[in-house]
């Protein structure tokens, strides 16, 4: 489950809506969704909505007075239809951010209220029946603010135009091209009508760039196979300023990522990430312009997949903190740990959960047991 939150994580920082630039393909999913299902999923997993027939959860936050922070509603079909989010200032609901009606894991429409329940921005969404992004508007008070559209070839995303106001002329524009085979041919964006940048796909056979230009980047793939049958895929690519930089990807027989790795322009690794499924592992590796470890970050696993331990290390193995999880016979969390500098104990989360194995409360301490943070989950069913 812990390992599902990290990928979603990773998925939504590295995607952005509207950093299409080299994409092959519009984003067919919507980025709220995620979010739900990360917030979701950071509680229990969504069989115990289903199992359970919940209708309503809500989130709050304890202390000298109650307050309400996430709330989801469900049909009888466990489907979400209507997720809250809520943010507090002094005492008193500051924002209030609404996602409806989820249709086959797609968003149509979030709309942000004020304090006074007044609409601020409003965002619609449309796809088509292949459930890809046909279209995104956003109002601001009630008033169109700004749309993108996005055109397709099959599934293969062909242009997307950005307009603001009312103008009928687009403020930004990505055409995509492809070869007969169906592989890029070249990406080429305009701004204000006029070409910005342009996305060469242009590389000898053995994945090396060919040419550079001023206003064009140029991506190259190359793709091989060791004995052990695992793919690794080779990006080498140009950005804006005309500077190189190459990213790796590194696949078993099953075609799982196991290894990704990201150079600069001087070949220098500056990241990577290693997910061993053998031994259910996976470390986050940073290093600084030459190419020495600054830190990493690694994760263990059980076998049914629940991450057991974080830790962080510094210097390569200076470790500076580590969080430990506790799991009962169930496979239910109990209790995490977190250690700091010293081997001290720094946080003390305690799970508390009612007869039907959901949880209705976390509990924060500090290293001297005194309670920092009180969470409480509260459910109505069919």
């Amino acid at each position: 489950m812990k390992k599902l939150i990290f990928l979603l994580t990773v998925s939504l920082f590295c995607l952005n809506l509207r950093a299409q630039n080299e994409s092959e393909y519009a984003y067919s999913f919507d980025p709220y969704y995620f979010n739900y299902i990360h917030n979701l999923y950071s509680k229990y997993d969504e069989r115990t909505i289903k199992n359970n027939h919940v209708k309503e959860m809500t989130e709050s936050n304890v202390g000298k007075k109650e307050k309400i922070s996430k709330k989801y509603e469900f049909d009888a079909g466990s489907n979400l239809t209507k997720m809250y989010r809520y943010s507090w200032q002094f005492g008193k609901i500051h924002r209030q951010y609404i996602y409806s009606s989820f249709q086959k894991k797609r968003l149509p429409e979030n709309i942000t209220l004020n304090g006074k329940g007044e609409e601020i921005i409003k965002k619609t969404y449309t796809y088509n029946i292949d459930t890809l992004l046909t279209e995104q508007v956003k109002y601001k008070k009630g008033a169109f603010f700004s749309k993108l559209t996005y055109k397709y070839d099959s599934t293969r995303l062909t242009e997307s135009d950005y307009y603001i106001k009312n103008s009928e002329v687009p403020k930004e524009k990505w055409v995509y091209e492809y070869y007969a085979n169906h592989s890029k041919k070249r990406s080429t964006f305009y701004k204000k009508g006029k070409v910005k940048y342009v996305w060469n796909y242009e590389c000898k056979e053995e994945g090396e760039l060919i040419k550079k230009h001023k206003d064009t980047t140029m991506i190259c793939e190359n793709t091989e196979f060791d004995i052990a049958g695992n793919k690794t895929v080779t990006l080498r690519k140009f950005n804006q300023k005309g500077k190189p930089y190459k990213e790796v990807y590194v696949y078993n027989k099953e075609n799982k990522i196991i290894e990704t790795r990201f150079y600069n322009e001087k070949d220098i690794l500056i990241n990577k990430f290693v997910q061993n499924p053998d031994n259910f592992s996976t470390v986050w590796y940073y290093f600084n312009n030459k190419g020495m470890e600054r830190y990493r970050y690694e994760n263990i696993y059980n076998s049914k997949n629940n991450i057991i331990e974080e830790s962080r290390y510094k210097n390569q193995n200076i470790l500076t903190s580590k969080k430990t999880y506790n799991y009962n016979e169930n496979n239910i969390l109990l209790s995490t740990m977190s250690i700091g500098k010293k081997n001290k104990l720094r946080l003390e989360s305690k799970y508390l959960y009612n007869d039907r194995d959901m949880l209705t409360s976390q509990k924060v301490f500090n290293g001297k047991g005194k309670l920092k943070k009180e969470i409480k989950l509260t459910y109505l069913f069919f």
